[in-house]
């Protein structure tokens, strides 16, 4: 959710840490993910959302070519492109012509693809179910820390949308800790698996996690796969909107806008919208 520019934003790209020196407490950034169209969109903008995800991986029911996010106006959303094994070079291309800000890595990537797009401009996923402990989690989170702007952490052992919060039947990491992984990132950090109206409320304090940012939601706020449901979405919000995290770090309103900014290519308007090209 928008929230107002502040300490946090000055406390560099890994967010605070509970106690002394702690960042301040914000709204979380909310992202809805698996948009398809102008009227969602616009919907999220409308209820408080600061991040719009759109997917590009065609074996997802939520997926859509760069052609047709192009046409989607988002209104002042930040744009997130969610990107399954293509590498560097398809991930500029696809970002120019979709008019994206973030490249959600979301398996098949490297290091080298971070880099070669633009580590401020980039999102990587990771599956705490995967590891056996947390240590191995806290090992592949070093490797890629230097080299992205935010990670997100979602549950299952790869893709997304399962529809289940993280370590809800599954193992590894997240089982044994809870979500005290969070506080591994050492970046700012967005929440994914399931989340919904029925979910946030029952999330650990998300203010005692220091690199927690916001949320990440898809499947949780559809009424099937890929159709989002506009009164899921204004109640996750709200649930949301109730909620403070201390890890946004840049991510405040004022660094968003930098992000939006950052990105805007060749037939976007101020409002995210299309030219009259």
């Amino acid at each position: 959710m928008r929230g107002s520019p502040g300490a946090a934003g000055a406390a560099g790209g890994d967010g605070g840490a509970p106690g002394k020196g702690a960042a301040e407490l914000l709204p979380p950034l909310v992202k809805f993910c698996g948009l398809r169209g102008s009227t969602d969109a616009l919907r999220a903008e409308a209820l408080g959302a600061d991040l719009a995800g759109f997917i590009f991986h065609p074996g997802s029911p939520r997926a859509v070519a760069p052609s047709e996010a192009a046409r989607v106006d988002s209104g002042r959303l930040v744009r997130v492109g969610v990107f399954v094994g293509q590498g560097a070079s398809e991930i500029l291309e696809t970002m120019e012509e979709a008019r994206l800000d973030l490249a959600q890595f979301h398996g098949g990537q490297t290091l080298s693809d971070a880099l070669a797009v633009g580590p401020e401009r980039v999102v990587r996923v990771f599956w705490p179910e995967r590891h056996p402990a947390a240590g191995s989690l806290a090992d592949e989170l070093s490797a890629w820390r230097d080299a992205v702007a935010m990670f997100l952490f979602d549950a299952g052992l790869s893709g997304g949308g399962h529809g289940r919060p993280l370590g809800a039947g599954g193992g590894g990491a997240s089982a044994a800790t809870g979500l005290r992984f969070l506080d591994l990132a050492g970046r700012p950090s967005l929440l994914a698996g399931g989340l919904g109206p029925g979910t946030l409320g029952r999330l650990p304090d998300p203010g005692s996690f220091r690199h927690l940012a916001g949320f990440d939601m898809n499947s949780g706020v559809e009424s099937s796969p890929g159709v989002k449901d506009h009164a899921l979405m204004a109640e996750a919000a709200s649930a949301a909107g109730a909620l403070r995290v201390r890890g946004r770090g840049r991510f405040t309103r004022e660094g968003l806008a930098a992000v939006r900014n950052s990105g805007k290519g060749p037939g976007r308007d101020a409002r995210g919208g299309r030219d009259a090209m």
